[in-house]
């Protein structure tokens, strides 16, 4: 995943990205409940953030389909 904007977390369970960072996605989708992802991002660990924050890198669209 790529985060199109920054994010700062607002609760314990989010994690913070910076536009253009790089994160993995945990789980089965993209969503996480209603309109949430949960990634890792490197070096702050695993949380959750809004889902349009973020879309699949090309690298992952081409090896997901």
């Amino acid at each position: 995943m790529v985060a199109l904007y920054d994010y700062a977390a607002a609760s314990a369970d989010e994690v913070s990205i910076v536009e253009g960072e790089r994160a993995v996605l945990v789980g089965k989708g993209m969503e996480y409940g209603d309109g949430w992802a949960e990634v890792e991002v490197e070096g702050r660990g695993r949380g959750i953030l809004p889902a349009a924050y973020v879309r699949r890198s090309l690298r992952q669209f081409l090896t997901c389909n």
